[in-house]
């Protein structure tokens, strides 16, 4: 949630210029008992083409939906605020149809040296912790300046 702002930034000033994958990379029960269920939650809304607006809705409401028991009403909620088909939504959340998804991108972040969120990998090299607006550009605008090496 703390690099949510370079997130933002990244997403508004380079979405053209560089390629964002999202892996997830939920954090233990212990840490945080509902990351699973809304790293579920918001690939399906992706199945709706939602992801981003999703992502962005569970971080903005993750104090309320992360200290209850069950957050699957407050998903749903996200869900219909966003205009996302209810049923289809639903169906997927309860089935946790994305949970395989996930568990293979817990398993490829530890595989790859990942033990803390957030984790970001530019050009094979790691970034850990909280990146703001000026550390991603100081990151990224180097790399984008440089010249493109032709063989």
């Amino acid at each position: 949630r703390a690099a949510e702002p370079g997130i933002t930034h990244l997403r508004n000033t380079y979405a053209d210029k560089i390629r964002i994958v999202w892996n997830d990379f939920p954090l233990p029960p212990t840490i945080h008992p509902r990351a699973r269920e809304a790293s579920n939650a918001a690939r399906c809304a992706e199945e709706q083409g939602a992801f981003w607006e999703y992502h962005d809705a569970l971080y903005d409401s993750q104090s309320a939906w992360s200290a209850v028991r069950d957050p699957s009403e407050d998903f749903l909620a996200l869900a219909r605020r966003l205009n996302l088909n209810e049923e289809g939504f639903r169906s997927c959340a309860d089935a946790r149809r994305h949970d395989a998804k996930v568990a293979a991108d817990l398993q490829e972040g530890r595989a790859n040296g990942v033990n803390s969120t957030p984790t970001f990998f530019v050009n094979n090299t790691v970034y850990a912790g909280m990146r703001t607006a000026a550390e991603w550009d100081a990151i990224l605008k180097p790399l984008l300046e440089a010249p493109v090496a032709t063989q």
